[in-house]
């Protein structure tokens, strides 16, 4: 079944990744698309960028620079200009979308296909991100503990060859 969400003048196809308004029509990337559609079943929510990442990127190790590149390109392609007047960026916060699209409806060709739609959501067996960004600091303790390990290392080693 095709999942379409229409909003304002857009018309937005989530399994074939197309968007267009009836002047510009674009091929979205799917990061890109899931990101649109995601924000189209969250709207007026603060978004985080650890929410996004989760819902979008599957939990992904992913940098925060990656998520801006795919707002910036959804901007880019709903405004033409790239303004935030579709989505809002709220400094060290996340972003809120004002897109609010009609419920998905089905199209000719999915009514006779008989699936089922399954809505995006976040995996229970992937790690949520305060429990990622724990798993990171702990590496991070890890590399200092091993590089100052090493230079003591090294300090102990020069102070016995200076007794020679």
């Amino acid at each position: 079944m095709t999942r379409q969400y229409r909003f304002g003048n857009w018309l937005f196809d989530a399994d074939t990744h197309h968007l267009g308004d009836g002047e510009a029509d674009f091929s979205l990337e799917p990061r890109v698309a899931r990101l649109l559609e995601f924000l189209l079943t969250h709207p007026h929510e603060m978004l985080s960028h650890d929410r996004l990442i989760e819902a979008v990127w599957d939990g992904r190790v992913v940098s925060d620079e990656a998520v801006r590149r795919a707002m910036s390109a959804l901007r880019h392609a709903l405004t033409r200009d790239g303004s935030d007047r579709c989505i809002q960026t709220v400094y060290k916060k996340g972003y809120i979308a004002s897109l609010v699209a009609e419920p998905p409806r089905k199209t000719a060709a999915a009514s006779n296909s008989g699936t089922a739609t399954t809505p995006m959501s976040a995996d229970p067996q992937r790690p949520a991100p305060a429990r990622r960004q724990q798993l990171v600091q702990i590496l991070i303790g890890a590399t200092y503990l091993l590089l100052a390990a090493t230079v003591l290392i090294a300090l102990g080693h020069a102070m016995l060859l200076s007794r020679f």
